[in-house]
């Protein structure tokens, strides 16, 4: 049987009802500071944390906040809750408040978690997800996500949306051998190559009117199709080069198919990228 553990919670009954902002905010101060001290006893950081202020009238007003990630971090869970203050409306005023860490998770040290010991070195670290934690709490915002590398066939599709949750969860990247480009287009470019060299490098292409020579091509890398996903991607295969233009642009070209067998794709070139 496992046994759960108490959630940490922390009660305050106030000598003088509160009403203003910065009062709020001063009771905030007061008692965040104690649960991140018992998060980090217990080697835990908070994921969901409630606020709840108890008004003279003794109805409930109550704000909750969630991170990307686990943390015991005292400014970021301040920052936080003290973001959401204007939600609450005190009334004739608020005499007691309870602050509740409402969901946790273990905080593991690793290669995707280092342990920093200079301030400077983990205020740095922790900004992304602050700012992550500080858009997904705001009123109206219904998604974050970020971009993560994912195993696919083609390029265009070697990226997938990951939830603020997976966020510092460490993605499935694909294996390349060769150098990808600093620009990658979402969708592949038509162009229409006019000559090749003996090798099948493209020798000169047409974009929008404009004949571009070549004045260097490596290659070609040969990719291909998930098969196992769908019929069109059996057989498919496209071939890329990075090549040189003899003004200087350094791109990403590939062809559908391998240039004999009609099945392997229509021989149709296409510019993916921009290095």
């Amino acid at each position: 049987m496992v046994q759960v553990r108490d959630r940490i919670s922390l009660s305050r009954s106030l000598v003088e009802p509160i009403g203003t902002a910065e009062a709020i905010a001063t009771v905030i101060e007061a008692l965040v500071p104690d649960a991140c001290a018992l998060l980090s006893r217990r080697g835990e950081g908070a994921r969901q944390i409630d606020f709840l202020c108890v008004r003279v009238d003794s109805t409930v007003q109550a704000i909750r906040v969630g991170t990307s990630d686990p943390t015991s971090d005292t400014p970021r869970i301040l920052r936080l809750l003290k973001d959401q203050i204007s939600r609450i409306e005190p009334g004739f005023g608020i005499e007691a408040v309870t602050l509740t860490i409402s969901a946790s998770e273990p905080m593991e040290a690793g290669p995707d978690r280092p342990v920093l010991s200079d301030p400077e070195d983990c205020q740095a670290d922790t900004l992304p997800a602050s700012l992550v934690d500080r858009l997904i709490n705001r009123p109206g915002i219904t998604s974050v996500y970020q971009l993560a590398p994912r195993f696919s066939a083609w390029p265009e599709d070697g990226q997938s949306r990951v939830s603020p949750g997976n966020m510092a969860k460490p993605p499935l990247a694909s294996q390349m051998l060769w150098a990808r480009p600093n620009i990658l287009f979402d969708l592949p470019v038509r162009v229409q190559v006019t000559a090749l060299l003996p090798d099948g490098a493209p020798r000169q292409f047409v974009l929008k009117r404009q004949t571009h020579r070549i004045a260097a091509a490596d290659g070609p890398e040969r990719l291909l199709g998930e098969w196992w996903q769908t019929a069109e991607n059996y057989g498919a295969i496209r071939d890329y080069w990075q090549v040189e233009t003899t003004t200087g642009l350094r791109l990403w070209l590939f062809r559908k198919g391998d240039g004999t067998h009609a099945w392997s794709g229509s021989g149709d070139w296409f510019l993916q990228g921009m290095f």
